[in-house]
């Protein structure tokens, strides 16, 4: 009996992929459109989840000094990163698909900036699957500078001390997992280079932003209050202008 319900599973499983894979089209041919219904249709959603869900691919929180960051070999596998690999297989890769929404080219007109707002906005997640709530979202933003001691930190003057900094909490609630993912949108955090592409040590990010998951709950209420009392926190690195 065992064996029988093994073999239907397996069956099962098969019939799933075919489906899957007669759904989206072929990527590598230039009349497909690389688009949201594009990835809508592609994206696997236990593995967009096995890669939200990685503590080891997050931006992630300094309690001491109270700041956000991130390591620079990491950096690049954000929210974007995730969502393309989920949407990618043994046809096709997410540097590919990458480019293909990154660049205009004869027969293909980049959307990169479409993608890029929605993401950042919050409604990018539940427009690719039903499964994401944008349940909450704070957003802050404040004009200043970095405080004496990171300037030290980073070993430098930002060229500009008069920043617009911002920083987004969102939060998504997940059916599949029963889950909720706080994702941060924000310019308000430092890289901890490794070495390879810079000065090994800290590096302050005042003109880029990062769109990436830091955060996994299992209860709304926990979300949230965590939320509140990060943005109480986030100050502590910039005089405020």
């Amino acid at each position: 009996m065992r064996e029988i319900y093994s073999n239907i599973l397996i069956i099962t499983k098969k019939i799933n992929r075919l489906t899957f894979d007669m759904k989206r089209k072929d990527p590598w041919d230039k009349k497909t459109k690389i688009n949201l219904k594009y990835l809508k249709d592609s994206l696997d959603l236990k593995k967009f989840i096995k890669l939200i869900s990685s503590k080891s691919l997050r931006i992630k929180w300094n309690n001491k000094d109270k700041y956000y960051f991130t390591e620079s070999n990491n950096s690049w596998k954000n929210l974007k990163y995730k969502i393309l690999k989920a949407c990618a297989d043994y046809n096709t890769t997410s540097e590919y698909l990458n480019y293909r929404i990154d660049k205009s080219y004869p027969g293909n007109k980049a959307w990169n900036v479409s993608f890029e707002t929605k993401l950042e906005k919050g409604l990018l997640l539940p427009n690719l699957s039903k499964n994401f709530k944008l349940d909450f979202i704070k957003k802050f933003s404040v004009t200043g500078g970095y405080k004496e001691f990171i300037i030290r930190k980073c070993d430098g003057d930002p060229e500009d001390n008069n920043i617009q900094f911002y920083c987004d909490h969102l939060l998504f609630s997940s059916k599949i997992d029963k889950s909720y993912y706080l994702a941060i949108f924000t310019n308000m955090y430092l890289e901890l280079s490794d070495g390879n592409h810079m000065k090994k040590g800290w590096n302050i990010m005042d003109f880029t932003s990062i769109c990436d998951i830091h955060q996994k709950f299992n209860n709304k209420e926990k979300a949230i209050k965590y939320i509140k009392k990060k943005e109480k926190e986030l100050s502590n690195i910039l005089e405020l202008g």
